[in-house]
């Protein structure tokens, strides 16, 4: 049974109701992220405008437009070509459909609508992001993105209770000097594994260089570590995935819950140094 679905340059994971392309976020809301869905499922085969009501708003009773606004919604990001028209039916969805298993559908994340209060309009668009193993939130405000990341991390934990090691790009060198990265041998990623550790580190676009440096050394010493980083611009590794907040989140950022100190690394005595 698929899990996921490829297409074009996109990828539909529907139990994370996650839409990537080329492993970046692409935000949708939930009537379109529905008829999305519906489409690619059912990409063998039309879909009468009958069906597509029916199935996108179950038991309800709507205007026939409600499902052209969807349409024109999904058209404005994949291309007009994507949904094909049929006069006077319905609509087929027209690229090629690949089915897809993997690692995002191991651990769905929360659904956006058991998150509760004053915030649950934000953790309604980061709750598909719970899952991702390297996820690099994007945008030109740093304090903005800090205090995101820092309120995604929590609620991670307090979905899953881990390790949570936080890191400010900037303590581990500067310009293309990389000091203070534990080796993939240092104990401490042993530690955080076993803990289902969390790793936020903050502000990349101070010490790119660096902030590499530390993501492969964590990748290579705890594969199941989960990777949370800030940055202006993308880190560049592999199967990063980008998500860029939308504007409302970015002016007005949720205040996070006041939490447990990171963990701590010391280098070894006599130590390499990077």
């Amino acid at each position: 049974m698929a899990v996921g679905y490829r297409f074009s340059d996109c990828e539909l994971w529907p139990a994370q109701r996650l839409l990537l392309r080329q492993q970046r976020v692409l935000v949708l809301g939930g009537r379109a992220f529905d008829l999305l869905q519906v489409l690619v499922e059912n990409s063998h085969r039309l879909m009468h405008k009958d069906e597509l009501l029916e199935r996108v708003w179950p038991g309800l009773a709507v205007e026939p437009n409600n499902l052209q606004v969807q349409v024109w919604t999904l058209r404005r990001l994949l291309g007009h070509g994507a949904i094909a028209t049929v006069a006077r039916r319905g609509y087929r969805f027209t690229p090629a459909v690949q089915a897809l298993a993997g690692p995002l559908a191991d651990e769905p994340p929360p659904a956006a609508d058991a998150v509760a209060g004053p915030d649950a309009a934000w953790m309604g668009w980061a709750a598909p992001l719970q899952a991702l193993p390297l996820l690099t939130l994007v945008g030109p405000d740093a304090a903005a993105l800090r205090a995101l990341a820092e309120a995604l991390a929590l609620h991670r934990r307090g979905a899953r209770p881990a390790a949570l090691w936080r890191i400010d790009a900037r303590t581990l060198g500067t310009g293309s000097r990389v000091r203070a990265v534990p080796e993939p041998d240092d104990p401490l990623w042993q530690q955080l594994a076993r803990q289902n550790g969390q790793l936020l580190l903050l502000d990349c676009q101070q010490a790119m260089p660096a902030a590499r440096a530390l993501v492969r050394a964590a990748r290579s010493g705890a594969p199941g570590l989960q990777l949370l980083a800030t940055a202006a611009a993308p880190l560049g590794l592999a199967d990063e995935v980008l998500a860029e907040p939308p504007p409302t989140a970015s002016r007005r950022p949720p205040a996070p819950a006041p939490a447990p100190a990171g963990l701590r690394w010391q280098p070894r005595p006599g130590g390499p140094q990077r």
